[in-house]
């Protein structure tokens, strides 16, 4: 078990075995964590972003999490902005209200993944596997959803304004109440879609 607001910045835990971990709050800004195993792990409030330093004299020094599990972790509230998660695998995780701005989750499996009311504004999914995702409440302003399978997505309430989503296939998806202002053509809607729809 680690400590309470631990800080790991730049720390390099590549491969880190941390399952079931209780890391609440720790400050994991720029760290290498590719491949690390961080399952059931609690990170309420963690922080998993770019060095100011670094972003202040034009380079980054980004947490890296490629191919990182995290499944059924707890994160909500976590700061993940710019987080490079390209294959990693964040199955049932609880991300309630994280901030996940400009995040690279190309090829990463979000599937039952909880995002309710998280900000990913600019986030890029491409090859991401989304089904079952929940995003109500969630803001996408500008999100790029290219090419991917939406079965069972929930959008009920989320801002999808500038989100690009050409090619990608809806399929059983609730866009109640959404907000969709200058959205990206997708290839096919399907009539099921629930009224009420923005």
């Amino acid at each position: 078990v680690l400590s309470e607001s631990l800080s790991l910045r730049g720390r390099n835990l590549e491969g880190a075995v941390l399952i079931g971990a209780d890391p609440r709050k720790v400050d994991l800004t720029g760290a290498q964590l590719q491949g690390a195993k961080l399952d059931r792990a609690d990170l309420r409030g963690a922080k998993f972003g770019c060095t100011k330093a670094k972003l202040t004299e034009g380079g980054t020094e980004c947490a890296h999490l490629q191919r990182v599990s995290l499944q059924f972790a707890e994160l909500p509230g976590a700061e993940l902005d710019f987080a490079e998660l390209q294959g990693a695998t964040l199955d049932d995780a609880e991300l309630q209200g994280a901030s996940l701005k400009s995040a690279q989750l190309q090829g990463a499996s979000l599937r039952g993944t909880h995002l309710e009311a998280a900000s990913l504004n600019g986030a890029q999914f491409y090859g991401s596997l989304l089904e079952g995702t929940k995003l109500q409440a969630t803001s996408l302003g500008g999100a790029k959803m290219l090419g991917l399978s939406l079965n069972g997505v929930s959008f009920e309430g989320a801002s999808l304004g500038g989100a690009e989503l050409q090619g990608t296939l809806f399929d059983d998806v609730d866009l109640s109440y959404a907000y969709l202002d200058g959205v990206g053509v997708w290839r096919a809607v399907p009539e099921y879609i629930n009224e009420g729809s923005a």
